[in-house]
Protein backbone atom coordinates (compact mmCIF):
# COMPACT_ATOMS: atom_id res chain seq x y z
CA UNK A 1 0.00 0.00 0.00
CA UNK A 2 2.84 2.39 0.83
CA UNK A 3 4.46 1.73 -2.55
CA UNK A 4 1.18 2.45 -4.33
CA UNK A 5 0.79 5.76 -2.46
CA UNK A 6 4.40 6.65 -3.24
CA UNK A 7 3.90 5.94 -6.93
CA UNK A 8 0.67 7.98 -6.99
CA UNK A 9 2.46 10.85 -5.25
CA UNK A 10 5.27 10.75 -7.80
CA UNK A 11 2.80 10.85 -10.67
CA UNK A 12 1.00 13.77 -9.03
CA UNK A 13 4.26 15.69 -8.79
CA UNK A 14 5.01 14.96 -12.45
CA UNK A 15 1.51 16.12 -13.42
CA UNK A 16 1.99 19.35 -11.49
CA UNK A 17 5.36 19.92 -13.14
CA UNK A 18 3.85 19.37 -16.58
CA UNK A 19 0.87 21.63 -15.81
CA UNK A 20 3.13 24.57 -15.00
CA UNK A 21 5.63 23.78 -17.75
CA UNK A 22 6.07 25.51 -21.09
CA UNK A 23 5.10 22.26 -22.84
CA UNK A 24 1.61 22.41 -21.34
CA UNK A 25 1.25 26.10 -22.20
CA UNK A 26 2.28 25.32 -25.77
CA UNK A 27 -0.43 22.68 -25.94
CA UNK A 28 -3.32 24.38 -24.15
CA UNK A 29 -3.93 27.58 -22.17
CA UNK A 30 -7.00 28.93 -20.40
CA UNK A 31 -8.41 32.40 -19.88
CA UNK A 32 -10.96 33.77 -17.45
CA UNK A 33 -14.32 34.28 -19.23
CA UNK A 34 -15.01 37.37 -17.09
CA UNK A 35 -11.85 38.97 -18.44
CA UNK A 36 -12.97 38.23 -21.99
CA UNK A 37 -16.45 39.61 -21.27
CA UNK A 38 -14.99 42.91 -20.08
CA UNK A 39 -12.76 43.18 -23.15
CA UNK A 40 -14.93 41.80 -25.98
CA UNK A 41 -18.22 40.11 -25.01
CA UNK A 42 -19.15 39.34 -28.63
CA UNK A 43 -16.42 36.69 -28.98
CA UNK A 44 -17.64 34.94 -25.83
CA UNK A 45 -21.13 34.58 -27.33
CA UNK A 46 -19.62 33.39 -30.63
CA UNK A 47 -17.55 30.80 -28.78
CA UNK A 48 -20.57 29.55 -26.86
CA UNK A 49 -22.62 29.16 -30.05
CA UNK A 50 -19.96 27.16 -31.89
CA UNK A 51 -19.24 24.88 -28.92
CA UNK A 52 -22.98 24.27 -28.53
CA UNK A 53 -23.32 23.71 -32.28
CA UNK A 54 -20.52 21.12 -32.28
CA UNK A 55 -22.20 19.32 -29.37
CA UNK A 56 -25.55 19.36 -31.19
CA UNK A 57 -24.01 17.89 -34.35
CA UNK A 58 -22.24 15.21 -32.29
CA UNK A 59 -25.53 14.26 -30.64
CA UNK A 60 -27.17 14.22 -34.07
CA UNK A 61 -24.44 11.92 -35.41
CA UNK A 62 -24.76 9.52 -32.49
CA UNK A 63 -28.54 9.41 -32.91
CA UNK A 64 -28.64 8.68 -36.64
CA UNK A 65 -25.68 6.27 -36.63
CA UNK A 66 -24.52 5.09 -40.03
CA UNK A 67 -21.52 7.13 -41.17
CA UNK A 68 -22.65 10.33 -39.49
CA UNK A 69 -20.24 9.92 -36.57
CA UNK A 70 -17.35 9.20 -38.95
CA UNK A 71 -18.21 12.39 -40.84
CA UNK A 72 -18.14 14.37 -37.58
CA UNK A 73 -14.74 12.96 -36.60
CA UNK A 74 -13.34 13.58 -40.08
CA UNK A 75 -14.43 17.23 -39.90
CA UNK A 76 -12.63 17.69 -36.56
CA UNK A 77 -9.43 16.11 -37.86
CA UNK A 78 -9.60 18.12 -41.08
CA UNK A 79 -9.97 21.31 -39.05
CA UNK A 80 -6.98 20.39 -36.89
CA UNK A 81 -4.82 19.66 -39.95
CA UNK A 82 -5.89 22.82 -41.78
CA UNK A 83 -5.38 25.13 -38.83
CA UNK A 84 -2.02 23.59 -37.88
CA UNK A 85 -0.69 24.09 -41.39
CA UNK A 86 -1.99 27.66 -41.43
CA UNK A 87 -0.21 28.57 -38.19
CA UNK A 88 3.16 26.89 -38.56
CA UNK A 89 4.06 27.09 -42.25
CA UNK A 90 5.47 30.62 -42.79
CA UNK A 91 4.14 30.99 -46.35
CA UNK A 92 0.52 30.80 -45.14
CA UNK A 93 0.90 32.16 -41.59
CA UNK A 94 -0.98 35.44 -41.98
CA UNK A 95 -3.64 35.76 -39.25
CA UNK A 96 -3.96 35.65 -35.47
CA UNK A 97 -6.99 34.76 -33.36
CA UNK A 98 -8.45 36.47 -30.31
CA UNK A 99 -7.43 34.76 -27.06
CA UNK A 100 -10.57 32.89 -26.00
CA UNK A 101 -11.30 30.76 -22.93
CA UNK A 102 -9.35 27.75 -24.27
CA UNK A 103 -6.45 28.07 -26.71
CA UNK A 104 -4.41 25.28 -28.29
CA UNK A 105 -1.16 25.06 -30.27
CA UNK A 106 0.89 27.85 -28.70
CA UNK A 107 -2.16 30.07 -28.24
CA UNK A 108 -2.98 30.09 -31.95
CA UNK A 109 -6.06 27.81 -32.12
CA UNK A 110 -9.22 28.80 -30.19
CA UNK A 111 -11.54 26.03 -29.10
CA UNK A 112 -14.43 27.54 -31.07
CA UNK A 113 -12.44 27.25 -34.33
CA UNK A 114 -11.90 23.56 -33.60
CA UNK A 115 -15.68 23.34 -33.10
CA UNK A 116 -16.35 25.36 -36.26
CA UNK A 117 -15.49 22.48 -38.59
CA UNK A 118 -17.80 19.79 -37.19
CA UNK A 119 -20.51 22.40 -36.63
CA UNK A 120 -20.50 23.93 -40.12
CA UNK A 121 -19.25 21.03 -42.23
CA UNK A 122 -21.52 18.46 -40.62
CA UNK A 123 -24.61 20.67 -40.82
CA UNK A 124 -24.29 21.64 -44.46
CA UNK A 125 -23.20 18.18 -45.65
CA UNK A 126 -26.10 16.46 -43.87
CA UNK A 127 -28.64 19.04 -45.06
CA UNK A 128 -27.53 18.86 -48.70
CA UNK A 129 -27.25 15.05 -48.62
CA UNK A 130 -31.01 14.90 -48.01
CA UNK A 131 -31.59 16.26 -51.53
CA UNK A 132 -30.17 13.00 -52.97
CA UNK A 133 -28.13 14.83 -55.61
CA UNK A 134 -25.46 13.28 -57.77
CA UNK A 135 -22.10 12.95 -55.95
CA UNK A 136 -20.65 14.93 -58.87
CA UNK A 137 -22.87 17.90 -58.00
CA UNK A 138 -23.20 17.75 -54.23
CA UNK A 139 -19.67 19.01 -53.32
CA UNK A 140 -20.11 22.21 -55.34
CA UNK A 141 -23.50 23.04 -53.87
CA UNK A 142 -22.07 22.48 -50.39
CA UNK A 143 -19.22 24.84 -51.29
CA UNK A 144 -21.72 27.57 -52.18
CA UNK A 145 -23.77 26.95 -49.05
CA UNK A 146 -20.61 27.14 -46.94
CA UNK A 147 -19.96 30.68 -48.19
CA UNK A 148 -23.53 31.66 -47.30
CA UNK A 149 -23.03 30.41 -43.74
CA UNK A 150 -19.59 31.93 -43.45
CA UNK A 151 -20.24 35.40 -44.91
CA UNK A 152 -21.78 37.13 -41.84
CA UNK A 153 -19.22 35.41 -39.61
CA UNK A 154 -16.34 36.69 -41.75
CA UNK A 155 -17.65 40.25 -42.05
CA UNK A 156 -18.59 40.69 -38.40
CA UNK A 157 -15.71 38.62 -37.01
CA UNK A 158 -13.00 40.84 -38.42
CA UNK A 159 -14.86 44.03 -37.45
CA UNK A 160 -15.22 42.69 -33.89
CA UNK A 161 -11.47 41.79 -33.90
CA UNK A 162 -12.06 38.07 -33.36
CA UNK A 163 -8.90 37.75 -35.43
CA UNK A 164 -6.51 40.06 -37.29
CA UNK A 165 -4.94 39.69 -40.73
CA UNK A 166 -1.38 40.30 -41.82
CA UNK A 167 -1.41 43.85 -43.14
CA UNK A 168 0.55 43.42 -46.40
CA UNK A 169 0.46 39.72 -47.30
CA UNK A 170 -0.25 39.67 -51.06
CA UNK A 171 -2.42 36.54 -50.75
CA UNK A 172 -4.93 38.38 -48.56
CA UNK A 173 -4.40 41.94 -49.76
CA UNK A 174 -7.55 42.27 -51.89
CA UNK A 175 -10.45 42.73 -49.46
CA UNK A 176 -14.05 43.85 -49.07
CA UNK A 177 -15.30 44.90 -45.61
CA UNK A 178 -11.79 43.98 -44.42
CA UNK A 179 -12.37 40.35 -45.48
CA UNK A 180 -9.85 38.92 -47.99
CA UNK A 181 -11.51 37.56 -51.11
CA UNK A 182 -9.31 34.48 -50.75
CA UNK A 183 -11.21 33.67 -47.53
CA UNK A 184 -14.30 32.87 -49.58
CA UNK A 185 -12.22 30.83 -52.04
CA UNK A 186 -10.77 28.96 -49.08
CA UNK A 187 -14.19 28.06 -47.72
CA UNK A 188 -15.61 26.98 -51.09
CA UNK A 189 -12.65 24.91 -52.17
CA UNK A 190 -11.78 23.27 -48.87
CA UNK A 191 -15.25 22.02 -48.02
CA UNK A 192 -15.89 20.82 -51.58
CA UNK A 193 -12.56 18.95 -51.59
CA UNK A 194 -13.45 17.48 -48.22
CA UNK A 195 -16.80 16.20 -49.56
CA UNK A 196 -15.25 14.81 -52.75
CA UNK A 197 -12.67 12.84 -50.79
CA UNK A 198 -15.28 11.78 -48.22
CA UNK A 199 -17.46 10.30 -50.96
CA UNK A 200 -14.65 8.99 -53.18
CA UNK A 201 -12.72 7.09 -50.51
CA UNK A 202 -15.87 5.40 -49.23
CA UNK A 203 -17.06 4.51 -52.71
CA UNK A 204 -13.69 3.02 -53.67
CA UNK A 205 -13.23 1.07 -50.43
CA UNK A 206 -16.82 0.03 -49.68
CA UNK A 207 -18.77 0.60 -52.91
CA UNK A 208 -21.20 3.01 -51.20
CA UNK A 209 -20.64 6.69 -50.35
CA UNK A 210 -23.99 7.43 -48.68
CA UNK A 211 -24.05 8.75 -45.12
CA UNK A 212 -26.88 6.43 -44.05
CA UNK A 213 -24.92 3.36 -45.12
CA UNK A 214 -24.05 1.17 -42.14
CA UNK A 215 -20.39 0.27 -42.46
CA UNK A 216 -19.23 -3.23 -41.59
CA UNK A 217 -15.56 -2.35 -41.14
CA UNK A 218 -14.33 0.14 -38.56
CA UNK A 219 -10.81 -0.09 -39.96
CA UNK A 220 -11.97 0.97 -43.43
CA UNK A 221 -13.86 3.93 -41.99
CA UNK A 222 -10.77 5.02 -40.05
CA UNK A 223 -8.69 4.84 -43.23
CA UNK A 224 -11.31 6.94 -45.02
CA UNK A 225 -11.43 9.68 -42.41
CA UNK A 226 -7.62 9.89 -42.30
CA UNK A 227 -7.39 10.19 -46.08
CA UNK A 228 -10.19 12.75 -46.15
CA UNK A 229 -8.97 14.93 -43.30
CA UNK A 230 -5.32 14.97 -44.38
CA UNK A 231 -5.62 15.31 -48.16
CA UNK A 232 -8.55 17.76 -48.44
CA UNK A 233 -6.10 20.64 -47.90
CA UNK A 234 -3.64 19.73 -50.71
CA UNK A 235 -6.51 18.77 -53.01
CA UNK A 236 -8.13 22.21 -52.59
CA UNK A 237 -4.82 23.89 -53.33
CA UNK A 238 -4.16 21.68 -56.37
CA UNK A 239 -7.64 21.98 -57.91
CA UNK A 240 -8.72 25.53 -57.01
CA UNK A 241 -5.83 27.71 -55.86
CA UNK A 242 -3.07 26.70 -58.26
CA UNK A 243 -4.95 26.49 -61.60
CA UNK A 244 -7.20 29.50 -60.96
CA UNK A 245 -6.05 31.84 -58.20
CA UNK A 246 -2.24 31.62 -58.31
CA UNK A 247 -1.96 31.63 -62.10
CA UNK A 248 -4.38 34.52 -62.65
CA UNK A 249 -3.43 36.54 -59.57
CA UNK A 250 0.31 35.89 -59.24
CA UNK A 251 1.28 35.71 -62.92
CA UNK A 252 -1.18 38.17 -64.49
CA UNK A 253 -2.14 40.44 -61.55
CA UNK A 254 -5.86 39.68 -61.88
CA UNK A 255 -7.77 41.07 -58.88
CA UNK A 256 -8.76 38.35 -56.42
CA UNK A 257 -12.40 39.44 -56.58
CA UNK A 258 -12.48 38.42 -60.26
CA UNK A 259 -10.88 35.07 -59.50
CA UNK A 260 -13.35 34.29 -56.71
CA UNK A 261 -16.31 35.27 -58.88
CA UNK A 262 -15.07 32.92 -61.62
CA UNK A 263 -14.89 30.03 -59.14
CA UNK A 264 -18.21 31.00 -57.57
CA UNK A 265 -19.88 31.11 -60.99
CA UNK A 266 -18.46 27.70 -61.90
CA UNK A 267 -19.73 26.18 -58.67
CA UNK A 268 -23.13 27.82 -59.19
CA UNK A 269 -23.47 26.51 -62.76
CA UNK A 270 -22.61 22.95 -61.73
CA UNK A 271 -25.01 23.13 -58.77
CA UNK A 272 -27.84 24.61 -60.85
CA UNK A 273 -27.40 21.99 -63.57
CA UNK A 274 -27.54 19.19 -61.01
CA UNK A 275 -30.52 20.52 -59.06
CA UNK A 276 -32.43 21.30 -62.27
CA UNK A 277 -32.47 17.59 -63.09
CA UNK A 278 -34.35 16.99 -59.84
CA UNK A 279 -37.26 19.10 -61.09
CA UNK A 280 -38.52 16.16 -63.16
CA UNK A 281 -38.96 14.08 -59.99
CA UNK A 282 -42.15 14.22 -57.91
CA UNK A 283 -42.04 16.89 -55.23
CA UNK A 284 -43.39 16.68 -51.75
CA UNK A 285 -46.51 18.65 -51.08
CA UNK A 286 -46.70 20.98 -48.12
CA UNK A 287 -49.39 18.73 -46.66
CA UNK A 288 -47.34 15.58 -46.95
CA UNK A 289 -44.04 17.05 -45.86
CA UNK A 290 -42.83 16.17 -42.37
CA UNK A 291 -42.35 19.18 -40.12
CA UNK A 292 -39.25 17.43 -38.81
CA UNK A 293 -37.62 17.86 -42.24
CA UNK A 294 -37.74 21.61 -41.60
CA UNK A 295 -37.34 21.96 -37.85
CA UNK A 296 -34.68 19.74 -36.36
CA UNK A 297 -31.62 20.44 -34.22
CA UNK A 298 -29.44 21.36 -37.20
CA UNK A 299 -31.91 23.87 -38.64
CA UNK A 300 -32.35 25.40 -35.19
CA UNK A 301 -28.58 25.97 -34.95
CA UNK A 302 -28.61 27.60 -38.37
CA UNK A 303 -31.39 29.90 -37.19
CA UNK A 304 -29.41 30.79 -34.04
CA UNK A 305 -26.31 31.41 -36.17
CA UNK A 306 -28.01 33.88 -38.50
CA UNK A 307 -30.04 35.55 -35.75
CA UNK A 308 -26.88 36.18 -33.73
CA UNK A 309 -25.26 38.17 -36.53
CA UNK A 310 -28.42 40.10 -37.32
CA UNK A 311 -28.59 41.18 -33.67
CA UNK A 312 -24.84 41.73 -33.38
CA UNK A 313 -24.57 44.11 -36.33
CA UNK A 314 -27.36 46.25 -34.80
CA UNK A 315 -26.28 46.18 -31.17
CA UNK A 316 -22.47 46.08 -31.21
CA UNK A 317 -20.26 49.12 -30.84
CA UNK A 318 -16.87 47.93 -32.13
CA UNK A 319 -15.14 51.13 -30.99
CA UNK A 320 -15.70 50.02 -27.38
CA UNK A 321 -14.03 46.61 -27.82
CA UNK A 322 -10.47 45.48 -27.10
CA UNK A 323 -8.41 42.48 -28.14
CA UNK A 324 -5.32 41.48 -26.17
CA UNK A 325 -3.16 38.71 -27.58
CA UNK A 326 -1.01 37.72 -30.54
CA UNK A 327 -0.96 40.05 -33.53
CA UNK A 328 1.47 41.01 -36.27
CA UNK A 329 4.67 42.34 -34.69
CA UNK A 330 4.91 46.13 -34.46
CA UNK A 331 7.65 48.49 -35.64
CA UNK A 332 8.05 52.25 -35.15
CA UNK A 333 10.76 52.53 -37.80
CA UNK A 334 8.41 52.89 -40.74
CA UNK A 335 10.90 54.51 -43.14
CA UNK A 336 13.02 51.38 -43.42
CA UNK A 337 10.48 48.55 -43.24
CA UNK A 338 12.05 45.11 -43.40
CA UNK A 339 10.59 42.88 -46.11
CA UNK A 340 10.22 39.12 -45.90
CA UNK A 341 9.68 36.73 -48.79
CA UNK A 342 6.95 34.11 -49.10
CA UNK A 343 6.66 31.47 -51.78
CA UNK A 344 3.35 30.66 -53.45
CA UNK A 345 2.14 27.20 -54.39
CA UNK A 346 3.45 27.67 -57.95
CA UNK A 347 6.92 28.69 -56.78
CA UNK A 348 6.65 32.46 -57.26
CA UNK A 349 8.39 34.56 -54.62
CA UNK A 350 6.31 37.42 -53.21
CA UNK A 351 7.11 39.96 -50.52
CA UNK A 352 5.35 41.43 -47.51
CA UNK A 353 6.27 43.71 -44.62
CA UNK A 354 7.78 41.81 -41.72
CA UNK A 355 6.10 44.11 -39.17
CA UNK A 356 3.12 46.43 -38.81
CA UNK A 357 3.96 50.13 -38.96
CA UNK A 358 2.63 51.84 -35.83
CA UNK A 359 2.18 55.29 -37.40
CA UNK A 360 0.45 54.45 -40.68
CA UNK A 361 -1.07 51.17 -41.82
CA UNK A 362 -4.07 50.06 -43.85
CA UNK A 363 -5.80 48.10 -41.06
CA UNK A 364 -8.48 50.64 -40.19
CA UNK A 365 -10.69 48.07 -38.43
CA UNK A 366 -8.48 48.46 -35.34
CA UNK A 367 -6.26 51.06 -33.71
CA UNK A 368 -2.95 50.58 -31.92
CA UNK A 369 -3.40 53.75 -29.89
CA UNK A 370 -5.45 52.46 -26.95
CA UNK A 371 -4.82 54.63 -23.86
CA UNK A 372 -4.05 53.41 -21.37
CA UNK A 373 -2.55 50.19 -22.74
CA UNK A 374 -3.15 47.60 -19.98
CA UNK A 375 0.05 45.71 -20.80
CA UNK A 376 2.69 48.40 -21.31
CA UNK A 377 1.02 51.39 -19.60
CA UNK A 378 1.60 53.45 -22.73
CA UNK A 379 -0.38 54.30 -25.84
CA UNK A 380 1.60 52.21 -28.33
CA UNK A 381 3.20 48.79 -27.87
CA UNK A 382 7.03 48.70 -27.83
CA UNK A 383 9.13 47.93 -30.87
CA UNK A 384 9.05 44.34 -32.10
CA UNK A 385 6.40 42.89 -29.76
CA UNK A 386 3.65 40.61 -31.09
CA UNK A 387 1.55 40.36 -27.91
CA UNK A 388 -0.32 43.59 -27.28
CA UNK A 389 -3.77 45.19 -27.07
CA UNK A 390 -5.64 46.68 -30.01
CA UNK A 391 -8.88 48.66 -29.82
CA UNK A 392 -11.82 48.69 -32.18
CA UNK A 393 -12.95 51.47 -34.49
CA UNK A 394 -16.48 52.65 -35.37
CA UNK A 395 -18.36 51.28 -38.36
CA UNK A 396 -17.37 53.21 -41.52
CA UNK A 397 -21.09 53.15 -42.34
CA UNK A 398 -23.27 51.29 -39.85
CA UNK A 399 -26.37 51.34 -42.05
CA UNK A 400 -24.39 49.71 -44.84
CA UNK A 401 -23.13 47.01 -42.47
CA UNK A 402 -26.67 46.39 -41.24
CA UNK A 403 -27.97 46.13 -44.80
CA UNK A 404 -25.21 43.76 -45.96
CA UNK A 405 -25.12 41.43 -42.95
CA UNK A 406 -28.90 41.32 -42.43
CA UNK A 407 -29.49 40.83 -46.14
CA UNK A 408 -27.12 37.88 -46.37
CA UNK A 409 -28.52 36.33 -43.19
CA UNK A 410 -32.06 36.51 -44.57
CA UNK A 411 -30.83 35.14 -47.89
CA UNK A 412 -29.13 32.26 -46.10
CA UNK A 413 -32.25 31.44 -44.11
CA UNK A 414 -34.32 31.54 -47.28
CA UNK A 415 -31.94 29.22 -49.14
CA UNK A 416 -31.88 26.67 -46.34
CA UNK A 417 -35.66 26.84 -46.01
CA UNK A 418 -36.05 26.09 -49.72
CA UNK A 419 -33.53 23.25 -49.57
CA UNK A 420 -34.92 21.61 -46.46
CA UNK A 421 -38.57 22.06 -47.43
CA UNK A 422 -38.02 19.94 -50.55
CA UNK A 423 -36.00 17.23 -48.80
CA UNK A 424 -37.31 14.16 -46.99
CA UNK A 425 -36.48 13.76 -43.29
CA UNK A 426 -33.55 11.63 -42.18
CA UNK A 427 -34.23 8.06 -41.10
CA UNK A 428 -32.34 6.51 -38.26
CA UNK A 429 -30.34 3.44 -39.24
CA UNK A 430 -29.81 0.38 -37.08
CA UNK A 431 -26.87 -1.94 -37.51
CA UNK A 432 -27.82 -5.41 -38.68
Amino acid sequence: MDSVMKTASEYWVLLQQWWFSQARRDLVTFRNPLEIWQENPSILVCELIFVLWAFVTLRHALHYRGRYLWLWIAAVLHGLVTESVSYFIPNVDNFWHFQTTVMFLKQRLPIYILCYYPAIYYTEIVCISRLKLSPLVEPFLIGLVDVMIDFPYDVMGIKMMWWTWHESDPNIYDRTYFVPWTSYLFHMSFVSSFVILHHLTRYLLTGNHRLDYVSRSTFVEIVCIILTSVFAFPMAVATNFIPVYHILHDLYNVHTEVVVLIVFGTYAMISWSGTRLKETEPKQTAKGRSRRSLFDSLSMMLLIHYMFYMVLVWMASPELLRATGLHQSVTHNCTHMRQESIQTAIGIELYRNASLCSSHHRETYFDLNCPPNPIFNQNLPPEGVSWYTICGTPYPNKVEYIAVVTGFCLLGLSVFYQLLSSAPPLLRKTKK
